[in-house]
């Protein structure tokens, strides 16, 4: 498990979720099995429900994942030297912040 390994470490995590399953929702674990229809109990096999047990140090929830990490994308974009108004694209930019380390 890379985000474990990572928050061992001393790394900053970062989980994008939105239903409970993702990684990164264990740090709302408990009230997510509550309230997810099969939080606690699952239809496969294993009966062990749908919620994860993995945690990150920053969870950011979201009615679409996806939606949520684009969101932290365009933050870190907006804040960056690298981004489109200083003349960086933001197709360029990780490679930007990755020269800078």
């Amino acid at each position: 498990f890379i985000a474990d390994a990572a928050r061992a470490r001393g790394i900053l995590t970062i989980g994008v979720g939105d239903g409970g399953n993702e990684i990164g929702c264990g740090v709302i674990g408990e009230a997510a099995r509550d309230i997810q229809p099969y939080g606690r109990r699952c239809q496969c096999p294993c009966q062990g429900g749908i919620i994860t047990l993995t945690e990150t140090d920053i969870l950011v929830m979201a009615s679409v994942s996806n939606w949520g990490a684009y969101g932290i994308a365009a933050a870190i974009a907006g804040r960056s030297s690298a981004n489109p108004r200083a003349g960086t694209s933001i197709a360029r930019a990780p490679t930007a912040w990755i020269a800078r380390g």
